[in-house]
C-alpha cells in the first residue's frame, strides 16, 4: 500500500510553497480542489498524509471530517494550512486530530520535514511488509 501526500486547496499558493520546500526530496504531491475529492481518494490510499487548507467557507466541514478521520481512516494523518486570520482555530484543529498547523506559506520548513519523515517511515513499513510476505 503506497503512501500519498494529498494537498487540498482551492488555489495553488500552498502547493507551490510546499513543492519549493520539498524540492530536494522526491515526494510527489497530489492536488485536489475540494474536501470531498480528497476524501474520495482515501479508500484507495488510506495511509495518506493530507494537507488541508482551512478557509472560512470550509471550516465546519473540515473540522467535522477531521474529527471522524481517525475512525474512518486510522492510518491517515492531517496537516492544516490556513491564512493567519484563522490562527484562533489552531487549538481546535489540533484537538480534532491535526498533527501540524501552518499559517504562512513562507514557514513550511517544519511541515516539509514532517512530510519527509512520514513518507520515509511509511515507505520503510511498506517495504518490510512486502519482505515478510515474500518470506512466508
Amino acid at each position: 500500500m503506497s503512501v500519498r501526500v494529498i494537498i487540498c486547496e482551492r488555489k495553488t499558493h500552498w502547493v507551490v510553497a510546499l513543492r519549493q520546500q520539498l524540492k530536494t526530496m522526491s515526494i510527489r504531491l497530489y492536488q485536489t480542489r475540494s474536501l470531498q475529492e480528497c476524501w474520495d481518494d482515501l479508500p484507495s490510499y488510506p495511509t495518506s498524509l493530507l494537507v488541508l487548507e482551512l478557509t472560512l467557507e470550509n471550516k465546519t466541514d473540515l473540522i467535522n471530517r477531521l474529527c471522524r478521520l481517525s475512525q474512518d481512516f486510522p492510518d491517515a494523518r492531517v496537516v492544516i494550512v490556513a491564512e493567519r486570520r484563522l490562527q484562533n482555530h489552531e487549538f481546535l484543529l489540533r484537538e480534532a486530530g491535526a498533527i501540524a498547523v501552518s499559517f504562512s506559506p513562507r514557514h513550511l520548513g517544519p511541515v516539509a520535514s514532517l512530510i519527509g519523515r512520514y513518507v520515509e517511515n511509511r515507505s520503510e513499513e511498506h517495504t518490510s511488509e512486502l519482505q515478510s510476505r515474500t518470506n512466508l
